[in-house]
């Protein structure tokens, strides 16, 4: 509910259909703001070309592996209008190695392989 305030339409990117179908109630409040509801893995996601003035991502990315994010976000690039920008909040790890979740499949990057992961 954090950007639907601030912006005439958020699109909704979500892999499990569950809670896609889920959000229409849970953001009933929202009104007209919600534009697409897209059931995707990042992995699979193709957003349109030059549609978006901003994407967030918020503790998404730590479910792909390093070359999946590399593609995503280039993708996310060519999906930016002119002067868009790409938000990324993800935790960090503060030793200079990725630390694994086995149970969740998900892995916590240091700040330097983000770095690098940009340059890309």
């Amino acid at each position: 509910k954090l950007l639907l305030p601030l912006f005439k339409t958020v699109d909704l990117v979500e892999m499990n259909q569950k809670f896609i179908d889920r959000s229409t109630a849970y953001l009933s409040d929202a009104g007209s703001s919600v534009g697409k509801r897209i059931c995707s893995s990042l992995q699979d996601f193709e957003p349109e070309i030059e549609r978006y003035s901003i994407i967030w991502c918020q503790w998404v990315l730590l479910y792909l592996t390093d070359d999946d994010m590399v593609n995503f976000l280039r993708r996310c690039k060519a999906a930016l209008k002119a002067n868009g920008v790409i938000f990324i909040k993800e935790n960090v790890t503060s030793v200079p190695e990725k630390e694994y979740d086995h149970v969740d499949s998900s892995v916590c990057r240091p700040q330097y392989q983000f770095y690098r992961i940009f340059e890309k």
